[in-house]
């Protein structure tokens, strides 16, 4: 029987997994058509599909659908779906695919990310002239659980070692780092590691006049100590009475007045 008038093919941007890439991924000025007209009934060709699908922001592209279906009636809710594939370059699901996916590790470093020490990051191994650096990386754990947290300190920064490191370079290129199965028959590879490091949570302490001026060293008193800074808990609030007329160090010729936060 003869179909007259326009069929629609859908077309599909999908991930590793099978799920559609979010809009957010996208790039201003790249067109990413969501169907493809042609005549009822008609059988898709080869060259109704462009050969590579479009780029998206933090994935890598794979591949497209065999040449398969006909175009159908927009109405028909089981309208032939064309899929581009891609892969995305650094993810915190765990692809299940070690073929083209290593593991870097995020160590909290004696603090935690909720109830975890470690969070574990799977970075794509094939991406070309534009690798993975530890700036993608890391923003891809930071958006997902956020800073690491210890008590009584104050996230820093992630550095190469877990003591006396350095601090990790945002262009710094995080690379597979080859198998060897003979050295590491478990995994054929030891996973890369980035340590959180911290610096305590403080407030300055300053000794003023009723002007505001600092007091001079020539009023302290020899033996007593006079903390520029006091250690606490990230984000607690300083209690009004840290310092008492009591328990706030003794200036000559000052009497204490208060304390001002």
């Amino acid at each position: 029987t003869a179909q007259y008038g326009t069929g629609i093919v859908k077309i599909a941007y999908v991930d590793q997994d099978g799920n559609k890439i979010d809009d957010k991924y996208k790039i201003a000025g790249q067109d990413y058509p969501s169907e493809k007209s042609g005549g009822l009934g008609k059988f898709v060709t080869e060259n109704d599909f462009a050969e590579k699908g479009p780029d998206f922001k933090g994935y890598v592209y794979s591949g497209r659908d065999s040449i398969k279906g006909s175009y159908q009636d927009p109405d028909n809710p089981n309208v032939d779906t064309f899929k581009y594939y891609y892969y995305k370059r650094v993810t915190t699901k765990d692809p299940n695919n070690d073929n083209v996916y290593f593991k870097v590790i995020f160590d909290a470093n004696s603090g935690k990310f909720g109830t975890d020490t470690q969070k574990t990051l799977w970075v794509y191994m094939n991406t070309g002239e534009n690798p993975v650096t530890f700036e993608e990386a890391r923003a891809e754990i930071e958006s997902q659980y956020g800073l690491p947290t210890k008590d009584k300190a104050e996230f820093k920064e992630w550095q190469d070692k877990a003591a006396d490191g350095s601090k990790v370079a945002d262009d710094y290129v995080v690379k597979f780092p080859g198998w060897d199965w003979e050295a590491h028959p478990d995994n054929g590879y030891v996973p890369e590691v980035f340590y959180a490091h911290y610096g305590q949570a403080s407030a300055k302490i300053a000794y003023l006049d009723l002007n505001g001026k600092p007091i001079a060293d020539d009023f302290k008193i020899d033996g007593v100590e006079y903390p520029t800074e006091k250690e606490g808990k990230l984000d607690e609030a300083i209690a009004s009475d840290v310092y008492t007329a009591d328990t706030a160090p003794k200036l000559i010729g000052y009497k204490f007045n208060r304390i001002e936060i």
